[in-house]
C-alpha cells in the first residue's frame, strides 16, 4: 500500500457560526411568532441545539497532532511553537498545525521526517512496559527523529541512555496493535 499523503485542510470559519445563528434565530422566531407551546419547546431545545453544534469543536481538538504545536519547529527552532489555526494539514487522521506556510510545505513534502517517532508514545514508558503518550513539552531530537517524553524525569532518563532505551522501546512498540 502506498504511503498516505498529507492533505491540506481549508477552514473558512463561517459554517459553524452561521449554523449557531440559524438555531438561535429559529428559537427566537418560535418564541415571538408561534404558539406558546411551540415556543416553550424551543426554549427547552435551544441549549440542546447549541450543544449539538458545539460538539464537533470538542472532537476536533482531540484530533490535533502534538496538541497543535508545529512539528517542524522542534527541528528548526529547538522548541515547541504553537501552530496557527489557518495553516493545517490532515495526515494519518490527525490535524497538524503549522506556524508558517514554509513549515507546512516542508512537512507535506516529508511528513515522516517531522512526525514523532513511535507514534508519539514515550520511549521510556515503552521501555518500562506501560505505553503512555508523550508530551510535546518534553522532547528530544535523537538521530534526526523527534521523541516525545511523558515528563522531565523521562526526558532525563532518555538522554542518559538513548540507545538502551530505544532498543527495548522499539521492540515493545512493534508488539503493540497498530
Amino acid at each position: 500500500m502506498p504511503p498516505r499523503k498529507a492533505e491540506r485542510v481549508h477552514k473558512s470559519g463561517t459554517f459553524l457560526p452561521e449554523l449557531l445563528r440559524f438555531a438561535c434565530r429559529s428559537a427566537n422566531f418560535a418564541e415571538t411568532h408561534a404558539e406558546p407551546l411551540a415556543a416553550a419547546h424551543m426554549m427547552i431545545l435551544r441549549p440542546a441545539l447549541v450543544a449539538l453544534f458545539l460538539a464537533p469543536l470538542a472532537v476536533s481538538a482531540e484530533e490535533w497532532a502534538l496538541n497543535g504545536m508545529d512539528p517542524v519547529s522542534f527541528f528548526e527552532r529547538g522548541n515547541a511553537v504553537p501552530g496557527r489555526s489557518d495553516l493545517v494539514t490532515k495526515w494519518r487522521g490527525e490535524l497538524w498545525h503549522f506556524n508558517s506556510e514554509r513549515h507546512r510545505a516542508m512537512f507535506e513534502a516529508n511528513p515522516k521526517a517531522y512526525s514523532p517517532a513511535l507514534d508519539g508514545i514515550c520511549p521510556v514508558s515503552l521501555y518500562d512496559g506501560y505505553p503512555e503518550a508523550g508530551d510535546p513539552r518534553y522532547f528530544v531530537i535523537y538521530r534526526k527523529r523527534l521523541y516525545l517524553l511523558m515528563s522531565s524525569q523521562a526526558q532525563a532518563r532518555f538522554v542518559a541512555a538513548p540507545d538502551d532505551i530505544l532498543a527495548t522501546a522499539e521492540k515493545n512498540f512493534s508488539q503493540l496493535p497498530h
